[in-house]
C-alpha cells in the first residue's frame, strides 16, 4: 500500500533510484525502476479508482510508452500492459 510517508519519499527523489547499487527500500520492499516499466501489476499497486484512478494510469503509461519513456532495455512491454487495460476495464 501506498501511504503518505511512502509517497512523500518517492516526490521526494531527485533521480530513479537504483536499488542494486543503492539498496534502496520503499514501502519494506526493494525497489527497481525497471518494475514500472515491466508489470502492470507493480505499476498500479497502491492505486484505487478513485481520484486518478488505475484506469487512467495504465493509459498515461501506454501514452509514455508510445513516445518511448518507457523503454527500460528489458523488451517492449506495450502488449502487457494493453491487456492488462483489456482484462480490467474493457
Amino acid at each position: 500500500m501506498l501511504t503518505q510517508k511512502v509517497f512523500n519519499k518517492i516526490i521526494s527523489l531527485k533521480f530513479v533510484p537504483d536499488s542494486e547499487l543503492e539498496g534502496t527500500v520503499i514501502a519494506n520492499q526493494r525497489f527497481k525502476a525497471e518494475d514500472l516499466t515491466l508489470n502492470p501489476n507493480f505499476f498500479v499497486q497502491g492505486l484505487s479508482e478513485g481520484q486518478f484512478g488505475i484506469e487512467n494510469a495504465v493509459a498515461l503509461w501506454l501514452e509514455y510508452q508510445q513516445l518511448g519513456l518507457m523503454d527500460s532495455g528489458f523488451g517492449n512491454k506495450r502488449s502487457v500492459f494493453e491487456q492488462f487495460q483489456h482484462d480490467h476495464f474493457k
